[in-house]
């Protein structure tokens, strides 16, 4: 895509929720070309076009959201997230695809309307996607949310598992750049919520990259030392604000 083309999208993506300022349609225009030059070196032209079908899709079933401030477009997070993946190493087009729609499912709370968006996930962006967000995404309901690690622990499907936990370790490490904006006891328990859940995936995630790695499926998960690296990583950031 060239510059002008990118503008369409991001003029699109900026329809369903509209940006505050320049500066944020910027951040976006920024972004997306930077997804888009990577999908265009890396994947195949259908998995580019995927790609910017996840990224149209988002935008769509996040409208009308904002962060934590009431300004900042909702869309901006996800694609905040695929950039740090990018940077971080080890994507796969699965994994870019599960990043960018990886909030859409579990932000909607009309059950109705969460069927919908997995058949749609399915339909478009196949079985691994599907999964992958799957175990990514907390039930709504208290009783089997409480069951999320226990489910994501017996997962028989490494790959799957790997590259979920993963994209949480993404989501979380940029979300803990803004923890300084919230009060003091919503930050504390942020904190110890980030501590006490991601010192489970970290050690989830070691044991299931070395179970791939003893099988040679390692592929392009970003190597068997990413859990300590993702956990490094997020605790410097958690270190931040403590």
């Amino acid at each position: 895509m060239n510059a002008r083309e990118i503008a369409l999208l991001v003029s699109e993506i900026d329809s369903f929720t509209p940006c505050t300022n320049a500066k944020e349609l910027e951040q976006i225009f920024n972004i997306v070309r930077k997804v888009i030059d990577f999908t265009t070196l890396h994947f195949t032209k259908v998995q580019g076009e995927k790609v910017i079908l996840a990224i149209k899709l988002s935008a769509e079933w996040h409208k009308g959201q904002y962060r934590w401030n009431k300004t900042t477009p909702y869309i901006i997070h996800p694609l905040e997230v695929a950039d740090f993946g990018i940077e971080s190493g080890g994507m796969t087009y699965k994994k870019l695809v599960a990043t960018i729609l990886h909030d859409n499912i579990e932000d909607e709370e009309n059950p109705r309307r969460r069927t919908i968006m997995r058949k749609k996930i399915r339909k478009d962006f196949g079985y691994a996607v599907a999964e992958i967000l799957k175990l990514i995404t907390k039930h709504r309901h208290p009783a089997l949310r409480a069951r999320y690690f226990i489910t994501l622990r017996e997962e028989k499907n490494l790959s799957h598992k790997a590259s979920a936990i993963e994209i949480k370790f993404w989501d979380r490490i940029v979300n803990a750049k803004t923890f300084n904006i919230f009060p003091d006891p919503e930050r504390d328990r942020k904190i110890k919520e980030t501590l006490r859940e991601f010192s489970i995936l970290a050690t989830e995630l070691s044991k299931t990259l070395q179970k791939l790695e003893i099988k040679g499926q390692l592929g392009k998960h970003t190597d068997r030392f990413a859990a300590g690296n993702l956990m490094q990583m997020l605790l410097k950031e958690v270190e931040l604000h403590i």
